[in-house]
């Protein structure tokens, strides 16, 4: 039988991956967004009738990134539960497995409240209303967190990868 690559296991640690990285993702696109608009505000390009559709086709792309980051999170979180169903774990790993769902559930609340934090501030929290569904993604996180690292598990120890 073909041995898939056990070296890529699908597992409890990539639920650490997903609310770091969707941290990052989240401060990148909303400090950028601040740069565009304050760059957008100075009228540089209001001469130019092309410069300014494409200052106004940003602007809208900007706001699409909104619906993207539902992507990004829903698509993470099948990968994950594919790959752990897929792959599977001994039976053996799930008190290591639980010990790592909880550090992961931590440090999404960690970085929740660093969202709120950094969401709080006025300068920020005027761009940051544009992305109403990525203020919801981030403000459940922990939530989240919590119900994906069950799936995941579920899916480890239901997986196709029978022991014994």
């Amino acid at each position: 039988m073909l041995k898939l690559r056990k070296s890529k296991r699908g597992s409890v640690l990539d639920l650490l991956l997903i609310p770091a990285l969707l941290f990052m993702i989240v401060v990148f696109l909303i400090v950028s967004f601040m740069v565009f608009s304050k760059v957008n505000s100075t009228n540089i390009f209001s001469t130019n009738a092309q410069a300014d559709k494409a200052m106004d086709d940003a602007n809208q792309t900007f706001l699409n990134m909104d619906n993207m980051i539902m992507f990004v999170l829903v698509g993470l979180s099948l990968f994950t539960i594919i790959s752990g169903f897929l792959f599977g774990s001994h039976p053996v790993m799930f008190f290591f497995s639980i010990f790592f769902l909880i550090i992961s559930i931590i440090t999404a609340a960690a970085l929740s409240n660093a969202y709120d934090t950094f969401d709080a501030q006025s300068q920020i929290s005027t761009y940051s209303d544009q992305f109403p569904k990525v203020s919801f993604i981030m403000s459940k996180l922990p939530f989240y967190m919590v119900f994906m690292g069950f799936a995941t598990l579920i899916a480890m120890y239901a997986g196709w990868n029978k022991y014994g």
